[in-house]
């Protein structure tokens, strides 16, 4: 269905190969590596698949301009981060790939960061600090390109009406996740992280509508 669904998108639409290119790249990176060996390897991947598919929803919708790429990839990058953020405990027991990139556990001194994040690092305080501060940082690098893509609002919709908004809702999305990280003092393994309650979904479902009839994101 989603290839039947890709080929119709594609008789109706004019899309950019290269966008594809760029998923593909990213997705077989993910392949291969096991840890990022710097937070700007982490920032090319999510710029590479989340900002690229971005782009492509902008143009099934027929919105272009320099403006709106720019807060594309900013809002790609702010949703790729929040994504591999939520999905690294599964990933990491799964496939063995950590997603915090090696040069923050260098900076902050996380010397086994796959023992911290699995339940046999539960009672080393230190550590945990360490990898604490390492996730916060790439909480903040997902937070300044929100606020980056946000502050480009008016130039977005002088160039494409209305109609980005709807694509960067994603952004509104992981900000719902990172609030709730930061709120667990950016600890992956807390239990309850990922334990999303009935109000919260009704807030983020409230969230998302009033941006949408707001033209915001």
């Amino acid at each position: 269905s989603t290839l039947r669904l890709l080929h119709n998108t594609l008789q109706n639409h004019s899309l950019s190969h290269n966008y594809f290119e760029d998923i593909l790249k990213a997705r077989c990176r993910d392949i291969d590596v096991k840890q990022y060996e710097t937070t700007q390897d982490l920032i090319n991947h999510a710029s590479l698949s989340c900002g690229s598919l971005i782009k492509l929803v902008l143009e099934c919708m027929d919105v272009s301009g320099d403006e709106v790429s720019r807060a594309a990839d900013e809002i790609g990058i702010a949703h790729g981060l929040t994504n591999a953020l939520r999905q690294s405990i599964p990933v990491l027991s799964t496939t063995g790939k950590l997603i915090v990139p090696a040069d923050l556990c260098i900076k902050y001194g996380v010397k086994s960061p796959r023992y911290l994040l699995s339940a046999l690092g539960m009672g080393d305080e230190k550590g945990k600090r360490a990898m604490q501060c390492a996730v916060e940082d790439i909480v903040k690098i997902a937070r300044c390109n929100l606020r980056k893509a946000r502050a480009r609002k008016a130039k977005v919709l002088a160039e494409s009406g209305d109609e980005a908004a709807f694509a960067f809702l994603p952004g509104l999305v992981s900000e719902t996740f990172l609030d709730r990280l930061e709120a667990k003092s950016f600890h992956l393994t807390d239990r309850k992280l990922r334990i999303v309650g009935v109000g919260e979904h009704l807030t983020c479902a409230f969230k998302t509508a009033k941006s949408s009839i707001q033209r915001t994101y």
